[in-house]
């Protein structure tokens, strides 16, 4: 089970027009962390969500909290794509659950690779842990397949080659994200060093 992380608004927006405020507040604070992170500031996501920054401060202490908020909320975005993920893996062979899970980082990270950067600067421990089971629990099912015998640092060292080289290409060299041609080596890298 995911763990839980309470809320990070002040005041617990239960009116309509309230939600709608948050929801104005972190659509504001993404915009501003895919443009210019630096200009970040509580005055800063007010202006640009078109509300007082008296309103702000009605949910949210400070412009941490805000980040936090939208964190929390990318967070549990990318965990239940990684179970959707999980979930339609199963009886999948290796080589082709390793090609699904590279579409699905490229997927991730093509999205909006400037906030996804801002934001996952901080992965919790407790979402690596739970990523890391899911990796394990396939190849545990799979073993058949796999060519390492220590199935706990296979999955961590496919995982962490996975994401870095999504991640690093996402800052770096972002059309690439989009040629077929990086998944494939991607997907082959990987599959070289699990496959039998």
């Amino acid at each position: 089970m995911l763990e839980t992380r309470p809320i990070s608004p002040r005041k617990l927006p239960k009116q309509e027009r309230s939600q709608a405020t948050v929801e104005i507040l972190m659509q504001a604070t993404a915009r501003i962390l895919s443009g210019d992170p630096k200009a970040l500031s509580t005055n800063r996501i007010a202006e640009v969500a078109g509300v007082s920054v008296g309103s702000l401060y009605q949910y949210f202490p400070n412009k941490e909290a805000i980040v936090a908020e939208l964190r929390g909320r990318w967070e549990q975005a990318f965990m239940d794509r990684m179970l959707a993920l999980a979930g339609r893996l199963r009886g999948v062979t290796l080589r082709d659950a390793i090609r699904e899970f590279v579409r699905v980082l490229i997927a991730i990270h093509t999205e909006n690779p400037r906030l996804h950067n801002a934001l996952a600067a901080e992965v919790p421990e407790w979402e690596r842990k739970e990523l890391l089971q899911m990796v394990l629990a396939y190849l545990e099912s799979h073993r058949d397949e796999v060519r390492r015998q220590n199935l706990p640092l296979a999955a961590r060292v496919a995982l962490q080659t996975g994401e870095a080289l999504t991640h690093d290409t996402a800052l770096r060299a972002p059309q690439l994200l989009g040629d077929p041609a990086f998944t494939e080596e991607v997907t082959d890298l990987l599959a070289r060093y699990l496959a039998k």
